[in-house]
């Protein structure tokens, strides 16, 4: 009996350091419709990517500024996405409510992913074969990147 008593702390001692070093759970992530009024105002959401330029005057630019050029040789990955083939993620991400959104091709399928922006976990991956038939390649090669769209678009 005293044995028995002698583990229990360790097995106290096990099951909050489970406790304390488990990650949190991320939270779901709610859908924020992407309307023709955000796009049109994409300079005043700084933290979503809506379209490929971000916003329509084409700059590619964005008004973030907690990356500097004074920090910026302090910069390190959190995470990397690999999306199959190496050098065929040529595509500008867009990012909606955290979620980021990216495409890749290799020689055998084009693939969309969804991906927790600050985690890189893979919300979910959808991936489109090529058709052998090589007279329908051009159509399917390669993929500039995404539009993201209302649910209620048709």
């Amino acid at each position: 009996m005293a044995r028995r008593w002698h583990s229990l702390p360790l097995g106290f001692l096990v099951f909050l350091a489970f406790l304390i070093f488990t990650p949190a759970p991320v939270p779901a992530f709610e859908w924020v419709e992407v309307t023709p009024d955000r796009l049109l105002n994409a300079e005043k959401d700084p933290a979503n990517w809506l379209t490929y330029y971000r916003t329509y005057n084409g700059w590619r630019y964005s008004p973030l500024s907690q990356i500097n050029t004074s920090n910026v040789q302090r910069l390190v990955p959190k995470w990397i996405l690999s999306g199959g083939t190496p050098g065929e993620q040529q595509t500008t991400p867009v990012v909606n409510g955290g979620i980021m959104f990216t495409t890749s091709t290799s020689i055998t399928a084009n693939r969309v992913y969804a991906v927790n922006a600050r985690t890189g976990e893979i919300l979910w991956k959808h991936e489109r074969k090529i058709p052998d038939d090589p007279s329908s390649w051009l159509q399917w090669w390669t993929w500039a990147g995404l539009t993201l769209r209302s649910r209620n678009a048709r």
